[in-house]
């Protein structure tokens, strides 16, 4: 619930059963956040919690979601789908189950099961879950505006001689089948980002924002290398804009991807009544 209380310790422990060595889940940096809400956990980007809340924790007496459910509305936002920009070339994403991982790795007993470390990781948007900036972006504007999903366009309309031949109009494209309140609660979360959690800088603009943080992990092989994502949107009481930046091997999202976001929506406050 919206009051449901976990302590990031900054890592959780899972005992091997087979007398193997235990696996740690730990949180960026390992920093501990203390007791966190839904909506703080958002707002302090707190890895720790969505393990929980997505995978289950026997100390928190936390059960989890579990892989189905979060498959279930990881494809409710398309993320497995092409948006139908009008662009060549799109993806999809890819959002990972165990029916999926047993096809993909058939014959290879060890790696065609799925693990409890399969559910964290992709609890926190990590693992084999795919998604491209402009899912991100989507989905971004899918709780701005309270569940709707449109599809997106990179023209507003086409001309010949001055005179309209083409017009895009919004299209719906699909709907989030939570609650107002639900939704509510996260955007309270990212609106908290910006107040008091990873995304302070924004507060400098001349409007009010909402945001989300994200240091995505990509070589097994150096852990301190990661992708530095930012999404946000603007004003946070009657959005109007949203915005997701990128910046590859670029560390963290509130460091790299931040200042072009905030850089960004200062110009758009300044200059969005100009004809």
């Amino acid at each position: 619930t919206p009051d449901t209380i976990i302590k990031d310790e900054g890592a959780i422990v899972i005992k091997n059963i087979y007398g193997g060595p235990d696996s740690v889940f730990v949180g960026y940096a390992r920093r501990a956040l203390g007791l966190v809400n839904v909506r703080q956990a958002i707002a302090l980007s707190s890895d720790i919690f969505f393990y929980i809340v997505g995978g289950g924790f026997g100390p928190a007496k936390i059960e989890g979601l579990g892989i189905e459910a979060l498959a279930k509305y990881y494809r409710m936002f398309k993320i497995d789908e092409r948006l139908g920009i009008d662009l060549a070339g799109e993806k999809a994403g890819l959002v990972p189950d165990p029916e999926w991982k047993k096809e993909y790795f058939a014959g290879d007993v060890f790696s065609e099961k799925w693990y409890l470390g399969d559910t964290y990781h992709v609890s926190i948007g990590q693992g084999d879950l795919l998604a491209s900036p402009l899912h991100v972006l989507s989905w971004t504007a899918t709780i701005a505006n309270g569940g709707k999903i449109f599809r997106p366009f990179i023209v507003d309309r086409v001309e010949k001689d001055g005179q309209i031949i083409k017009k895009n109009e919004p299209q719906i494209i699909g709907e989030i089948s939570a609650s107002p309140e639900n939704i509510q609660v996260v955007q309270g979360g990212m609106r908290e980002a910006v107040l008091s959690g990873t995304a302070t800088s924004l507060q400098r603009l001349p409007v009010s924002s909402a945001a989300k943080t994200g240091t995505a992990q990509f070589d097994a092989r150096d852990r301190n290398r990661s992708h530095a994502w930012f999404t946000a949107y603007a004003p946070f009481e009657n959005p109007e804009i949203a915005i997701t930046v990128l910046i590859e091997d670029a560390g963290e999202g509130g460091v790299s991807s931040m200042p072009v976001v905030r850089d960004t929506l200062d110009w758009w406050a300044k200059n969005r009544y100009r004809q």
